[in-house]
């Protein structure tokens, strides 16, 4: 929702100003961002990557395409551990997920829920997570900050938004309902499944979210030129 409009080219239906064409009602959820690796690549943690990264063994990680967070991350991944891994854009997470597990990319950046099964089955590896602090869903995997890689953290997140000009009390109401409902042991247990962490919060929450993910990203889509196709 925040990046959207500072990485797709004019035209392309992403010609909105998040913070002025919306009415922020709650955030819904998050969701954190992983390094995952191949189990066969024999990489158990992060310093093990950047030095297969410096002796040219590893050259590439996937991501759903150019844009995304997961490309972000990418980049300052790079920055912070002072190599260059190129990104393979793929058309969507199932595909990109499909060619790491096959081996054709040793690396990617993803949401939990994409790959626990894999994770389950020990056919992935996650060796870190790009949060401040650890994941519920996979607490015994460390932070990037943890392992030495700073200024790495990004995630993902869900939020509801009306259109712009919504009544106060419209806006109140709904926020009343989602936060209840954010509450309830059958939704945060179908949102575990897909490593979704619920929010919630009051709407002024979302606002400042949006304000400081704006400001944010804006900075780094132009210090590392970044566009989507």
């Amino acid at each position: 929702m925040a990046i959207a409009p500072l990485v797709l080219k004019p035209g392309t239906g992403a010609s909105y100003d998040v913070q002025r064409d919306f009415t922020p009602i709650s955030q819904i959820g998050t969701q954190s961002l992983f390094v995952v690796v191949n189990k066969s690549t024999g990489i158990t943690k992060v310093s093990d990557l950047v030095a297969r990264v410096k002796a040219g063994k590893v050259e590439t990680y996937a991501t759903p395409g150019n844009g995304s967070p997961m490309h972000i991350m990418g980049e300052l991944f790079n920055k912070s551990a002072g190599v260059r891994i190129n990104q393979v854009p793929y058309r969507g997470l199932a595909p990109a997920i499909v060619d790491v597990l096959g081996g054709q990319v040793p690396v990617t950046f993803v949401t939990y829920g994409a790959v626990a099964q894999y994770v389950g089955n020990g056919t992935l590896v996650p060796i870190a997570v790009a949060d401040p602090k650890r994941s519920p869903f996979a607490p015994n995997v460390p932070t990037l900050a943890e392992q030495g890689y700073k200024d790495v953290e990004i995630g993902a997140w869900q939020a509801l938004l009306g259109p712009k000009g919504m009544s106060p009390e419209l806006v109140r109401t709904l926020n009343g309902h989602v936060n209840e409902i954010l509450k309830m042991p059958d939704v945060v247990a179908r949102m575990a499944t897909i490593a979704v962490t619920p929010s919630g919060g009051e709407p002024a929450v979302l606002q400042k979210l949006l304000a400081s993910d704006t400001a944010r990203y804006t900075k780094i889509v132009k210090e590392f030129g970044i566009q989507a196709d």
